[in-house]
């Protein structure tokens, strides 16, 4: 029978700096979308991402990921400080879109990193995923180094969505 290395528990935060790396390109997900829909699930955000043509509602793709409670509350301030430099959405967004069951046949990715961009009025979310068990293990070592982050999504869409996104993330905590 093998054994498995004990994991370290999570309350354990020794001082020790590790570097999660994100490699750039090569998503397995390439979307551009024009309606999203969120619903909470225990403090995480199931996010719907669609592209949908108007006025006949025909959707040609869709895509869905959770966004980790830590990605959400490590994200506040910088994401708040860019809604603050793009300026915050002219009104609520319809975050009601959701995914059909059959595009979420293989399950819903989970993120815990995210980068946002813009150029002009387009605006973009990158999603990554790393894995705690790398990150406990580094912390544990003498010198920490780097661990790998995996790319899941890059997502593009109007900016005014994506401002209605980050707003409707932290529609609680917005004042």
């Amino acid at each position: 029978m093998a054994k498995e290395k004990p994991s370290k528990p999570l309350a354990e935060k020794p001082d020790k700096q590790v570097t999660i790396e994100i490699p750039q390109g090569q998503f397995p997900v390439v979307l551009y979308a024009n309606v999203f829909g969120l619903e909470s699930l225990d403090g995480h955000k199931l996010v719907h991402f669609g592209l949908m043509i108007s006025p006949a509602r025909l959707l040609l793709s869709a895509w869905a990921c959770v966004f980790e409670r830590k990605l959400i509350e490590n994200s506040k301030e910088s994401w708040m400080n860019y809604l603050a430099e793009v300026e915050f959405p002219s009104h609520a967004g319809d975050a009601s879109f959701r995914c059909p069951p059959e595009k979420l046949a293989m399950g819903v990715a989970s993120a815990n990193l995210a980068t946002l961009a813009r150029a002009d009025e387009v605006g973009e979310i990158r999603l990554f995923a790393y894995s705690i068990a790398d990150l406990l293990d580094q912390r544990g070592e003498e010198k920490p180094g780097k661990i790998k982050g995996q790319p899941l999504a890059l997502i593009r869409f109007p900016l005014e969505l994506q401002r209605q996104l980050i707003a409707a993330i932290y529609q609680d905590l917005i004042p």
